[in-house]
This record gives structure tokens, C-alpha cells and sequence, in this order.
């Protein structure tokens, strides 16, 4: 069933590039989408949307606004909705006076996407509202929010703080967990909900005051711009009686519906949304969403190659696949109703095995999920749901400076400050709780570390192609021999805040050393999520990694250890991973097929299966 799953993703994205290259379209220009993201959300929740424009050729910008995404501003430094709005401010500034942009606001940033057309009308080929706050010149921003919030469960998860006092008003908000996924992400995956509690970022509740003073609309210039409201009919965040006031009271000159969609319409109907806006920039006029739509059946020819082979790759096996056996074989039916049943079957499929007799009177187990460099819990977006549905407990958090850790890697002094998150927690748990500790990548320094200081508390240590030190094998030579592995830099970043002359400080990937080394087998939307969510990393000394991280064969060596090497990883290579292995053998070594450095991302059926096995293996041999 993965096999068919996944290649429905991959079919999907690329009907969506192969329909762009139908004669005739070649001698459209290229557009420019500028997308705006909604409250305590940030740029990555476009990643789905990103891929599918950029698959027909076209120029797209998702950006964090301030204290938003991995934008290292926090929200107590924004005294203004004009601070969280700036950065919207200067890319359209930024722009050349002869270049229009179609530019997308979801949900709250709505009112970024308002003050961008009073700002730089000219530059604004089209503004469309994605179930977002639309002001206007005569529906004041302020009054419009305040009607959105008091519309909110106030009996649900969702957190509020009190700087000023308690009897004075909140000061910031963030979505609960609860929320986010009944009422926010409730028709989209679960594994997009899953992604969204690991990346909430708290926002400012401005004053009205301030909201009215900073967002103020003529119909001079907001007026003279294209506008279109997209509602997602079934929203559940801002609900229909407020669409219609909204609507009535600032008209827009076009309406179009999304159907089956949530709040999020990015996740829940991605391909819809992506074709309506691609309409939408090619020529503004009433269209009907359900026209534009790729549509396709799958015959039994096709169900039967993709139970009985392996998906096609890389693309261009693929692209042959689609044009030779999919188009010659199908009927006018909707694809996407296939590709997302075929999801969710997936999903449905490992519930009901945790559900198979015997295997009730099995313990949850808790798994504690450590990120690689550069990246986040986030990483884990995948894993976290096919886990937690056979009633197991999942932990998976930020390590210093990473994800939407508020610390900034100019503050960390030392790796201990880095692995910080994870000594905390370790600590926190009871002494009696046995976890399965799981690390990728780098975070496999840190999973060494807690296996030193907290050996009691680890059923099994679990390295996923991750760095694995040991009591005679030195964590700075390892790290060092990884680096001198890599054959080609790419675009990876470098700073040398000590001076030219000296080592570098921090590093970064580059968006193309994503896509080709990193994430080579991973779906597209998950590569443009990680550019994204990349966040530097601190290029520690060597003295500092080997004072910080002392193994010893007593406390270390004392705990359950296994190695999952990745077929296919180009970051952690064939000949290191063997080095690495001889030099401190684990207990037992396995091997995910196919997959590329992150194993959770091209692989998240395969490696939660594994980690449930390793977990019910390793307790029953404490």
C-alpha cells in the first residue's frame, strides 16, 4: 500500500509539471507568488504550495514575519504590528518598480497583505485572501480581529500570557495543541498537525489602537488593487457568519470556494489551491474551481504494477511511467480524491495493526526523538503521528538554537549549551521510566551524551545514520572525519565571526545541497520545507566537543545501542558509517533500503516500524 501511496505524491506533482509544458503555455511569462502565512505559523506552511507553483516555472517567496518561522526576532521585542509586518514591508520594497507580484495572505496575514497593497499598489498584479482578515477602508482591522478572537473556543488549549498583569489585557496567544488539531488541521493530514504543534510560535496581541493607527486603507490605492477572497468552506477558525460580514462589508471583486478545506487550505487541498491561484495569475476572471482541476482514474493495469514493482526513480522513470502507463490508461475521474485516499489508507493501515489481537496487552512505550544539525523536532513530523497511533508516547524537542528554540546560536558557547534541551528533559523524567531514545545525524552526539549521564533511563539508544562516539572513539575526530567526507560544499553556508583567518563559527545547508544531498529521495514539498526551516548550526572546537562529551564503557556502554545505516545517504557516507561501526561496534546494526539522509522524511513507514520493533525487542530484554 506505501508503494502506491507514495506514488500518488509523486504522480500529483508531477501531472502539475507535466501540464505546464503543454504547447501553448510555453509563451506565458513566468509569475512572482508572494506568500503571506497566518497567526503563530511562518513561512513553512507553504511547503506544500511552494513545489506545486514552482513546478510550472514560476518565481515563489514565502518569508516569516516578524518573531514568526525561524525569524530570530521574539515576540516581547515587537512593540507594533508595523515590527511583525516589516518584513513584507521591505521585500516589496525591494522589489524593481516594473515587476507585479501576486500576493497571497492566509488567515492573519491578511492584514500584512492589506497594508502592502495601500503601500505599493503599483507593484500588485492581484492580492488574494486565503480565509483572511480583510480590512478595508471602511472595516477597520481592529474591529475585524477582535470579532475573529472572541470567535474562538475559549474552553480549548489555547495559550494566552498576561506581561502587563492579570487583570490586564493578554499580551500574546499561541494554539493549543487540541486546537490545532479539531479545529484548525481537523481535515487535513495528520501528520500537517503533527508538523504545526512542533513549529507554533507564540503571537502579539496588539492594541487596537496600535492595529488602527498602522493599518489604514483608502480606496484610492487599496482599492485600485485586484482582490480576490478565497473561502474555505469548511473553516472552522474563521467561520462562515464572519466570511459573509467580512464579504458584505468590504466586497472584493471576486469570490471563489474551496471545498472540503479546513483552515488550512495549503495542507488540507494544496493541489486546489495551487491551480486556482496559478488561474488566477494567468488571467483575472470568474473561473470555477472544479474546471481547472488535473483529473485521472487509476485502471486495474496501474493498481496492479504498483502492488508488484517498486516506484520508479529518481523523476525520469517516472515521467515515462506517467506519460507510457498512467495517461493511455485512465478515464476522467479525480486524481486528487485517489492521491489523498491513499494517504490516509496508509495512515489507517499501521492503527489497525497496533489494534491486532495480542498485542493490547503490550505497554505503551515512549520514544524521545533528537533532530540533526540545522534542523528541528519538525524533522520528525512524520514519524510522530505513525507512532503515537498505536497509543505509544512521543517526545520530540528543539536542541539549543534549533527549530523554534528562542535562542540564537550567537549564545551558545559551548555544545552543552546545545545538547541542553535534551539533559533537561532526561532529568525530568521519572526514575523508574525507560525510553527509546532515538537520534539522527548529529543528534547523535547528543543522545551519546544522555546515554552517559542517564543510562538507567534508556531502554535503547537508537542512532539513525547519526554520529555515534564511543569510549574510545573521540567525538571531535569523528565530527572532524565527517566533515572532510564531503566532497562538494555546494551552497552551504559559512560564517567566521572571529575574523576571516580564523575557523568558521556556524554553518548552514543551502537550499541546493538540500535537494541534491540531503533530502535526493525525499518528496519536493519536504526539501522546500527544510529551506525553509533551516537554522545555523555552531561549529563547536574540538576541545569543547571532547571535554563535553565523555563516554565511558561503564555508564555508556551499558546501554542497549543500535545503528540504522541509510542506503542511500550522500551526508553520512557508505565508508564513514563502516569506520564509524568497526571503531565502536553497537549491538545490533539495520539497514532502511532506498532511503536518503533523512530516513524519516524519504522513509517514515519503514522507520517507525523499526523503531516499534527495536522498542519491543529492547524491553523485554532489560
Amino acid at each position: 500500500m506505501y508503494q502506491i501511496w507514495k506514488l500518488m505524491l509523486l504522480v500529483s506533482l508531477l501531472i502539475c509539471h507535466l501540464l505546464s509544458k503543454v504547447p501553448g503555455t510555453s509563451s506565458e511569462p513566468p509569475k512572482h507568488f508572494v506568500l503571506v502565512h497566518g497567526a503563530c505559523h511562518g513561512a513553512w506552511s507553504w511547503y506544500k504550495v511552494v513545489p506545486l507553483l514552482k513546478s510550472g516555472g514560476h518565481n515563489v517567496t514565502a518569508f516569516d514575519l516578524g518573531g514568526s518561522g525561524v525569524d530570530p526576532q521574539q515576540v516581547n521585542t515587537l512593540r507594533s504590528i508595523s515590527d511583525y509586518i516589516k518584513p513584507l514591508r521591505e521585500f516589496m520594497a525591494s522589489l524593481p518598480d516594473e515587476e507585479k507580484v501576486v500576493l497571497v495572505g492566509h488567515s492573519l496575514g491578511g492584514l500584512a497583505v492589506s497594508q502592502a497593497m495601500e503601500m505599493f499598489p503599483e507593484k500588485i498584479s492581484v492580492a488574494v485572501f486565503v480565509t483572511a482578515l480583510m480590512p478595508g477602508p471602511t472595516l477597520d482591522a481592529s474591529i475585524l480581529t477582535q470579532k475573529v478572537l472572541r470567535d474562538l473556543d475559549p474552553q480549548m488549549d489555547n495559550h494566552y500570557t498576561y506581561d502587563d498583569g492579570p487583570s490586564s489585557p493578554p499580551t500574546t496567544f499561541t494554539f493549543g495543541p487540541m486546537f490545532l488539531s479539531s479545529k484548525v488541521y481537523q481535515l487535513s493530514p495528520p501528520e500537517d498537525s503533527a508538523l504545526a504543534s512542533m513549529l507554533m510560535r507564540p503571537i502579539r496581541l496588539y492594541s487596537a489602537e496600535d492595529m488602527s493607527r498602522v493599518i489604514v486603507l483608502s480606496q484610492k490605492i487599496y482599492g485600485s488593487v485586484n482582490r480576490v477572497f478565497i473561502i474555505s468552506e469548511k473553516d472552522l477558525v474563521i467561520k462562515e457568519d464572519i466570511v459573509g460580514w467580512m464579504i458584505r462589508e468590504n466586497p472584493p471583486h471576486q469570490v471563489e470556494v474551496i471545498k472540503g478545506s479546513d483552515h488550512m487550505v495549503m495542507m488540507s487541498k494544496p493541489i486546489q489551491l495551487s491551480n486556482l491561484l496559478l488561474c488566477l495569475a494567468k488571467n483575472y476572471r470568474k473561473l470555477k474551481l472544479h474546471a481547472q482541476l488535473p483529473l485521472i482514474f487509476l485502471s486495474s493495469p496501474v493498481i496492479a504494477w504498483a502492488l508488484s514493482k517498486p516506484i520508479p526513480s529518481p523523476m525520469l522513470p517516472v515521467k515515462s511511467f506517467v506519460r507510457n502507463q498512467i495517461i493511455p490508461n485512465t478515464q476522467p475521474k479525480n486524481m486528487y480524491q485517489i492521491w489523498k485516499f491513499m494517504l490516509l489508507v496508509s495512515l489507517l493501515i499501521c492503527h489497525l495493526l497496533s489494534k491486532v489481537p495480542g498485542t493490547s496487552s503490550e505497554p505503551p512505550k515512549h520514544f524521545v526523538l533528537v533532530h540533526g544539525s540545522c534542523h528541528g523536532a519538525w524533522s520528525w513530523y512524520k514519524v510522530v503521528p505513525l507512532l503515537k497511533s498505536g497509543g505509544h508516547n512521543v517526545t520530540a524537542l528543539d536542541l539549543g538554537g534549533s527549530g523554534v528554540d528562542p535562542q540564537q546560536v550567537n549564545t551558545l558557547r559551548s555544545i552543552s549549551d546545545y545538547i541542553k534541551p535534551l539533559r533537561e528533559f532526561m532529568a525530568s523524567l521519572p526514575d523508574e521510566e525507560k525510553v527509546v531514545l532515538v537520534g539522527h545525524s548529529l543528534g547523535g552526539l547528543a543522545i551519546s551524551q544522555a546515554m552517559e549521564m542517564f543510562p538507567e533511563k534508556i531502554a535503547v539508544a537508537v542512532f539513525v545514520t547519526a554520529s555515534m562516539p564511543g569510549p574510545t572513539l573521540n567525538v571531535s575526530i569523528l565530527i572532524q572525519k565527517a566533515l572532510r567526507d564531503q566532497d562538494s560544499q555546494m551552497d552551504n553556508h559559512y560564517t567566521y565571526d572571529d575574523g576571516p583567518s580564523s575557523p568558521s563559527t556556524t554553518f548552514t545547508f543551502g537550499p541546493m545541497f538540500l535537494s541534491s544531498k540531503v533530502y535526493q529521495l525525499s518528496p519536493p514539498e519536504d526539501s522546500a520545507l527544510a529551506s525553509m526551516l533551516m537554522r545555523p548550526i555552531r561549529l563547536y572546537s574540538a576541545e569543547d566537543m571532547s571535554r563535553e562529551v565523555v563516554l565511558s564503557q561503564k555508564k555508556y556502554g551499558s546501554v542497549n545501542r543500535v545503528f540504522i545505516i541509510s542506503e542511500k545517504d550522500l551526508v553520512s557516507k557508505k565508508d564513514f558509517v563502516g569506520w564509524m561501526i568497526r571503531e565502536n561496534p553497537p549491538h545490533q546494526v539495520e539497514v532502511i533500503k532506498g532511503s536518503d539522509h533523512m530516513v524519516m522524511i524519504s522513509k517514515p513507514i519503514q522507520l517507525s516500524n523499526l523503531l516499534l520493533c527495536l522498542a519491543k525487542y529492547y524491553s523485554h530484554s532489560i
